[in-house]
């Protein structure tokens, strides 16, 4: 069990290096790429100050993300989940909200079981959901149709509702994006208007997809995306109308938002305002891989817009980007990891959760408890659940756990980690592999190593940052430290720390108990 407060505040004082909550240093104010969300086609609502993320995300419908930053979002769970009877069953994409008339309304695109997707409107009474199917489809089409975006108008004091879409290369030939009118009631207009189509050498021949509209001055903006999306060239640019029906010119500099050798297919983007309203941000998806693919995360960058005496208005996106870079103006600074015993029945406030599970943890008794199921983080598989993490100090620091767990089947582990994002991490974990053992681990560029070595009863955890270097630690007592044969690159972007436990397997499940979570700067551990 943990040392009682006043052994803890004992150990202090006589110097023993035991990790303590004030040494968190300077707040957090920077942000890097990819963020911690694993989806596609992302789209985010802003009612009052809280965000709500939405994107391509589950076979049974849509998860939905909260964020008052941006950049920290937390999973809370279906938005939508399919059920029997309504007409989308299977290729659940591209899901965007809006508000009106008091209800929020969520379109996406969606199949049933004999034909190919068309868009479907569901409802709700909050952006959480649950939203029910109350269209499917929403309009008719003989074709296939992805990819809808609503565009609200305001000139004019009018409030036009304009429903975008795309015809399906599938069936199409190419992939065109055209536009309707939207009644009060929401009734789609039969009347389309052709917007555009692939035309420019950068595009391809096949796809123009993933249509967002806004409006600056007098001129409206409508990015896109071409390529295929699996392509590491999906890319993005933009065409320029006086009118929401068009007619669209497509931009000379396109495309403006493309790949680089670190980043691949930037793409599917949407268009949100940071916390304070004076920035635009792009949130747009990324390949987890180089190489492309279907596995895709969240990233977001600023979009501007471009006014020059005598020239069109333009936009430039500073992106796609990995290194750090300031946060959304108006945000708060995050918090730094601070020391937690996991007295009570809630976690301490800096902590925030990659692909939370409510109902597979808590706090009680002095424990914070993880009930395992089948997910992991391992090179191009990304379903962990509850990873619990909170940002490091700057510079070195030491962070320490004690967990209590017996793995039974290969693979499932309790582990420390060091974490930058889910391509690029360091983990220390009890884990079964063939036998309990225990493992020091990095991944960089989804490429994983690791040391292993038998563990005896040995549960204190502990991995030591110093310099570029991790280093690891293990203890059955928590006084007496072995060092364990392995160690790695520390350098890190954004530097995250935390626990979590998992049974990347789909038979059993496992409950790890862990004691405390213990974090030390070198800056603090050096002024005592």
């Amino acid at each position: 069990m943990r040392l009682p407060a006043i052994v803890f505040c004992l150990l202090l004082s006589l110097g023993v290096p035991v990790a303590r909550a004030e040494d968190g240093g300077h707040a957090v104010t920077t942000y890097a790429n990819p963020l911690d969300v694993i989806l596609a086609d992302p789209f985010a609502l802003r009612v009052g100050d809280t965000y709500y993320l939405y994107g391509t995300s589950d076979l049974r419908g849509f998860f939905v993300w909260t964020s008052t930053n941006l950049v920290d979002w937390r999973q809370r769970g279906y938005a939508l989940r399919k059920e029997r009877g309504d007409f989308g069953q299977r290729r659940f994409w591209a899901p965007e909200a809006f508000e009106h008339k008091g209800k929020f309304y969520l379109h996406y695109t969606a199949a049933p079981r004999e034909h190919s997707q068309r868009i479907v409107l569901a409802e709700a009474d909050s952006p959480l959901g649950p939203f029910k199917e109350i269209k499917g489809p929403w309009f008719e089409s003989k074709l296939c149709i992805i990819d809808s975006h609503v565009f609200k108008d305001d000139a004019n004091g009018g409030g036009q509702l304009y429903l975008y879409y795309v015809l399906d290369c599938s069936e199409n030939g190419d992939s065109q994006i055209y536009v309707r009118k939207l009644a009060d009631d929401l009734t789609v207009s039969e009347d389309d208007k052709f917007c555009i189509k692939p035309s420019q050498p950068w595009e391809g021949t096949q796809w123009n997809e993933a249509p967002t509209v806004f409006k600056r001055g007098k001129t409206y903006f409508m990015m896109y995306s071409a390529n295929c999306y699996v392509d590491s060239h999906y890319t993005v640019g933009y065409a320029t109308a006086p009118s929401p029906l068009g007619p669209w010119t497509k931009a000379a500099e396109n495309p403006i938002l493309r790949n680089n050798p670190e980043v691949s297919g930037p793409g599917h983007n949407a268009i949100i305002d940071s916390p304070d309203g004076k920035e635009l941000f792009a949130l747009y998806h990324t390949h987890q891989l180089l190489t492309g693919g279907a596995k895709r995360q969240l990233a977001i960058d600023p979009i501007r817009v471009i006014e020059e005496p005598g020239k069109p208005p333009r936009l430039v996106i500073d992106g796609p980007t990995l290194n750090s870079r300031p946060l959304p103006s108006g945000a708060k600074p995050l918090a730094r990891a601070s020391s937690d015993e996991f007295a009570g029945d809630a976690l301490a406030p800096s902590w925030t959760t990659f692909g939370e599970s409510p109902g597979d943890w808590k706090v009680a008794d002095g424990w914070l408890t993880i009930q395992t199921r089948d997910g992991d983080v391992f090179e191009e598989r990304t379903d962990l659940e509850n990873l619990f993490l909170q940002y490091a100090p700057a510079g070195d620091f030491t962070i320490t756990t004690r967990v209590d767990f017996e793995p039974r089947e290969n693979y499932q582990h309790a582990s420390l980690y060091v974490w930058q994002d889910h391509n690029n991490y360091a983990k220390l974990a009890l884990v079964h592999d063939d036998g309990l053992r225990l493992e020091a681990a990095r991944e960089t560029g989804g490429k994983y190593a690791k040391r292993l070595t038998n563990a005896n009863a040995e549960r204190y955890l502990r991995i030591r940052k110093a310099g570029d270097a991790l280093h690891f630690y293990v203890s059955a007592d928590g006084t007496t430290w072995r060092q364990l044969d392995a160690q790695f690159d520390a350098r890190f972007t954004e530097t995250k720390v935390g626990i979590t436990a998992g049974s990347p397997g789909p038979s059993t499940s496992a409950q790890a108990r862990f004691d405390f979570f213990r974090i030390e700067s070198a800056a603090a551990h050096a002024g005592r």
